[in-house]
């Protein structure tokens, strides 16, 4: 007999416990794009990232990625990004994006098309699955000229 009596109930519980751990789903990423019409995101217009939540009691880290182009009318703009589930409003988070210093250099590289990420200060806890939004919206009312075909991204992780 290979294991005593005593030992077989605490193996047994090891191994059962690392079958659980091996098994468990490893957290995921989540992407969700946006182009919007003619490549300009208009003062009033929201842009709304559908989020199926399947896994409560999470830390959902969010990261917001723009990809811009030239056509820039002002180098610093504020974002709100909310988190709604119906037409409740669960967190919000307020961004800023500064696309150039005070001189007018690009603070990204490229000459046509500029990257920007912009990650939440928390990230965010989702208490139960479902199906949420992610709100995004400028707060100072001037248009922000988006690079056609890119647009705008939300990573969830």
């Amino acid at each position: 007999m290979l294991l005593g009596p005593r030992l077989r109930p605490f193996v047994l519980s090891l191994l059962l416990g690392l079958l659980t751990t091996a098994c468990s789903p490893q957290p995921k990423e989540y992407y969700s794009y946006y182009v919007p019409k003619q490549g300009l995101w208009g003062e009033r217009m929201c842009i709304l990232y559908p989020l199926l939540v399947t896994q409560s009691e999470r830390q959902h880290h969010v990261e917001l990625l723009l990809r811009l182009d030239s056509r820039m009318r002002q180098s610093d703009h504020r974002l709100i990004l909310e988190l709604q589930r119906g037409r409740r409003t669960l967190a919000s988070d307020t961004l800023r994006l500064s696309v150039a210093d005070p001189r007018g250099e690009w603070s990204q590289a490229g000459v046509h098309y500029h990257e920007y990420r912009l990650p939440l200060a928390r990230a965010l806890q989702i208490r139960a699955t479902g199906l949420y939004q992610l709100r995004l919206r400028h707060l100072d009312g001037h248009p922000i000229a988006v690079s056609l075909g890119s647009g705008s991204m939300c990573g969830l992780g």
